[in-house]
């Protein structure tokens, strides 16, 4: 009898051990995209100029809280953002199909956008991989600065 409690103990810890951790990245999920603003956002978390033909892109979701653009990792307990992106500091450089191998990493039909952060001569250029339609909202809420912020 004694063996039959250690067993249900011991399942009962591997059953806490798998559902916890699931449960707690729902919730922060939630939490994440329940303060409005959120789009499916994948980026690579270095910038342009250190990456290496092995960086990989990392899921995440991005929401716009102000006059920053916060982004996170989707699968993360973390419940701040790993990349802020200030508006008054970020312009698109470009946008692009992403290339083949890419396409595997990233959700269908996503775009990559080149975004510089920064001043010009000290821009840090970071990738990110968005909708066509987080795109549009993308660059409308950049060119929609507040009268009288200085735009590059």
């Amino acid at each position: 009898m004694a063996g039959w409690i250690g067993v249900v103990v011991v399942a009962l810890v591997i059953l806490l051990a798998v559902v916890v951790p699931l449960v707690t990245l729902a919730l922060r999920q939630r939490v994440v995209t329940r303060q409005g603003g959120a789009f499916e956002c994948s980026m690579r978390l270095r910038p342009i100029a250190e990456q290496t033909p092995s960086s990989n892109w990392v899921l995440g979701v991005a929401r716009y809280n102000h006059d920053r653009v916060e982004w996170f990792r989707f699968f993360s307990f973390s419940p701040l953002p790993r990349m802020t992106f200030r508006r008054a500091d970020s312009r698109v450089i470009d946008t692009r199909d992403p290339e083949p191998a890419e396409s595997v990493a990233l959700y269908d039909g996503q775009r990559v956008v080149r975004v510089a952060v920064g001043a010009h001569d000290s821009a840090e250029v970071w990738e990110l991989a968005m909708s066509s339609g987080s795109l549009t909202g993308f660059l409308s809420w950049l060119e929609a600065a507040p009268p009288g912020t200085a735009m590059y």
